[in-house]
């Protein structure tokens, strides 16, 4: 296993690869930017948002391994290092040379009047059969995950607060 690594790392010249799907999209979600940093941080969640991908497995020292589906046939892996992490402002990675598919993502934070604002920007090049992170409708399916993920951070916001206001209004014995 030693040595395919050290093959992915050189299969790939050097210099940025020529990614040919980029999907770019910012949105709100009204919920602590805390939250939604530990959310997005949490690789295994990767899925949730990029259609193709099945896992993310943090494997420490900021590397990244994914699994990504393969329409009939093997799920390929593909290895990634996080090349940026700010707490509750950044976070970007980018594959490994020779990881295939190619791509690097880059997500952002920032705190807004009733919320979080997030930027998230994936670029990639399917592999040599056409296989990717997402589907053949990058745009579309980033929009409905979106829409899933928005509701189900903010949706859990929502109870920490009622939870919150219950704990404060409760009698104290």
């Amino acid at each position: 296993a030693a040595g395919a690594a050290g093959m992915l790392r050189s299969a790939r010249p050097a210099g940025p690869a020529p990614y040919h799907v980029t999907v770019a999209r910012t949105f709100t979600i009204a919920a602590p930017v805390e939250m939604v940093f530990r959310y997005f941080k949490a690789y295994k969640h990767f899925p949730d948002y990029l259609s193709n991908v099945l896992s993310v497995e943090d494997e420490g020292q900021g590397r990244l391994l994914w699994t990504i589906a393969v329409p009939g046939g093997e799920p390929i892996r593909s290895r990634s290092v996080v090349t940026t992490l700010l707490r509750n402002e950044e976070i970007a990675w980018q594959s490994e040379l020779g990881s295939q598919p190619a791509h690097e993502g880059r997500l952002t934070f920032r705190p807004v009047e009733g919320g979080a604002e997030v930027s998230f920007r994936l670029s990639y090049s399917p592999d040599a059969d056409g296989r990717g992170l997402l589907g053949p409708n990058p745009r579309e399916e980033v929009g409905a995950h979106v829409a899933r993920i928005q509701e189900m951070l903010e949706k859990k916001a929502r109870k920490k607060l009622e939870k919150a206001q219950a704990d404060r209004s409760a009698p104290r014995a």
